[in-house]
């Protein structure tokens, strides 16, 4: 533990995603505009915490794969609307800024 914090990964071994993305959604509120507060808390709501929510932080940082896995399925059939259609390369980008700029204040 003490390595990983000199390293600055030391991560809450016990924290799940689901956790973490729910306390870091009502840290941003008053940061955020409230529109791209809404676009993130959906992508919290409706694709990360159902797809990875239930993993520990310290696990999906250690393992990206989980991560890759998700936006590869969210690329093919990722579509919440259309059943078996996939999201646009955009929209994952957006999901991948919302979880990277949230693993960044878990690190933090």
């Amino acid at each position: 533990m003490e390595k990983d914090l000199r390293e600055g990964i030391f991560v809450d071994n016990n924290l799940t995603l689901e956790e973490h993305l729910l306390d870091f959604i009502e840290s941003q509120k008053k940061k955020l505009k409230p529109r791209t507060y809404n676009s993130y808390k959906m992508i919290i709501e409706s694709h990360l915490i159902p797809a990875l929510g239930q993993y520990k932080l310290k696990r999906l940082i250690q393992n990206p794969k989980l991560i890759e896995d998700y936006y590869d399925y969210k690329l093919k059939k990722g579509s919440i609307r259309y059943q078996n259609k996939g999201l646009s390369n955009p929209t994952v980008r957006y999901h991948h800024a919302v979880l990277k700029r949230a693993f960044h204040i878990a690190i933090r």
